[in-house]
């Protein structure tokens, strides 16, 4: 037991000097950071920073095994290890982990003679920099079973957490084949393996989060309850090892925690400064804005078809492309108010306005067909519906007996408007009995309609029919504004 006391007084305090040597290293690293490095200065950094939060995340492991084998035991070692506790940091492995994919992406490159990999760098600081952020949001909100407070993320925000880490994951995989040659094997391998544990902890912390299973009924996953203690029961102290509380007394006072980790993002290319254009060079940029538009839209509409690509993200390519469209639109009306003699291209302005608007309509588009293409989600259902892109039609059937749990259930179609109003999914709500009120309904959830399933290629459709924990999690119907869709449906205009 001394021993354990004493290597926990004695890490804490390695630990202060090491992460005080970790910022030094990583200081110029960090994306604010005044000092612009040369590549091969920022590859030395980067491995120096990393052999070394590599060491505290072994310590760090060490830490916990320790602690974890005192809560084994019952009685005073237990409490030993509460006032233990108290001497870790306030940081975790994650920390250092999404560090290590941050400042990863020059030692991830190869940089081959007689070829241009900036555009490899453009496309793995983009991957990078995203599955650094998710990672850092994971530990900047760690789960502690022992801390009074709920976890700072919602049931919403560790679904994006999910998919965005999904999207890194795929990327990266897209990645390896693509740039084989260009890519250091090792370091990338490592960051895949960084991704997917950051990828496979989001997904356990939203497992953590999930609602009762579908069998409970929906008031009741909604009216919280006492939560039941995880606390083991207490042994009996034995009085015949006062020994225990005197060495904890003497030797687990607090120390000065350890400083905070500096976060480190990918580093991307400082962007050239923009320079002032002059009235023809404005008016130029506008023209080329114009005819390069189907192009983008092509491009981005064929992106947007590749596995895990986040929805909201690829709208927003849709949403910042329009903003610039906009902008030229200004910039070239202003030109034209004083030359109009000089360029004659009168409708530019208009023409740019039109493509932002049409822009826009592809981004609603592109998003509307991805989440509708997906597992079903109850949120993706309300966007559907506020877009104006389905219709909710009740089953004329009636409430139908299932034969495996022996209720009874009400289907609603979900139409799809842009395929003419074909069944894309279906809301079933279980009823324990054949004349329960609309709203006593046991359990609701979506699911692919049949018909619609049947119009796929068979390893699609078998994708699609599988569900995991997550995906049936998100497939359930508990938002109020959602269960008004089906139980309260707006009358249809007249």
């Amino acid at each position: 037991m001394r021993f354990t006391v004493e290597q926990h007084r004695y890490l804490s305090v390695w630990m202060r000097m090491k992460v005080r040597e970790y910022a030094t290293i990583a200081g110029p690293l960090v994306t604010e950071a005044k000092i612009a490095l040369a590549r091969a200065e920022h590859m030395a950094a980067a491995e120096k920073a990393i052999v070394v939060g590599n060491q505290i995340v072994d310590r760090l492991g060490r830490l916990h095994t320790s602690l974890n084998t005192l809560d084994g035991d019952t009685g005073a070692t237990r409490k030993v290890s509460a006032d233990l506790k108290k001497l870790l940091p306030p940081f975790t492995h994650f920390h250092f982990e999404a560090n290590e994919i941050g400042m990863s992406t020059e030692l991830c490159l190869r940089e081959l003679q007689d070829t241009d990999t900036e555009t490899l760098r453009e496309l793995v600081v983009t991957v990078f920099d995203n599955a650094a952020d998710a990672g850092h949001t994971l530990a900047a909100n760690p789960v502690d079973a022992s801390s009074m407070h709920e976890p700072a993320l919602d049931f919403g925000q560790l679904t994006e957490l999910v998919d965005r880490l999904a999207d890194a994951e795929r990327r990266l995989e897209e990645l390896s084949v693509a740039w084989a040659e260009h890519l250091e094997p090792v370091r990338f391998k490592r960051i895949r393996y960084l991704v997917e544990q950051f990828h496979q902890q989001a997904r356990a912390r939203l497992l953590a989060r999930l609602p009762d299973p579908d069998e409970v009924p929906v008031k009741s996953q909604t009216r919280p309850g006492p939560k039941a203690s995880t606390s083991r029961v207490m042994g009996k102290v034995s009085k015949s090892r006062p020994r225990v509380e005197a060495e904890k007394s003497s030797s687990t006072e607090p120390v000065a925690p350890p400083q905070t980790v500096p976060v480190i993002k990918a580093m991307p290319r400082r962007p050239p400064q923009p320079t002032a254009l002059d009235d023809a060079a404005i008016v130029s940029k506008g023209i080329d804005l114009n005819d390069e538009l189907d192009g983008f839209i092509r491009r981005t509409r064929a992106d947007a078809q590749r596995p895990s690509r986040v929805p909201a993200d690829m709208k927003d390519l849709f949403d910042q492309h329009a903003t610039r469209l906009e902008q030229s639109a200004n910039d070239v009306e202003g030109v034209l108010a004083r030359k109009a003699a000089e360029f004659p291209v009168g409708s530019l302005g208009a023409e740019l306005r039109a493509g932002a608007a049409r822009t826009r309509r592809e981004g609603v588009a592109v998003y509307g067909a991805m989440i509708a293409g997906r597992r079903p989600r109850e949120t993706y259902l309300q966007w559907l519906k506020d877009n104006n892109l389905v219709e909710i039609v009740k089953d004329e059937r009636g409430r139908i007996k299932t034969r495996q749990r022996q209720d009874y259930f009400q289907e609603y179609r979900v139409l799809d408007k842009s395929q003419h109003n074909k069944p894309l999914w279906v809301a079933h709500f279980h009823y324990d009995h054949l004349t329960d009120a609309d709203d006593q309904f046991t359990a609701a959830h979506l699911k692919f309609a049949d018909a619609y399933l049947q119009t796929l290629p068979e390893p699609r459709r078998q994708e699609l029919s599988t569900f995991d924990p997550v995906d049936n999690a998100l497939r359930r119907i508990t938002n109020p504004t959602v269960l008004d869709l089906f139980l309260k449906p707006e009358p249809a205009p007249a």
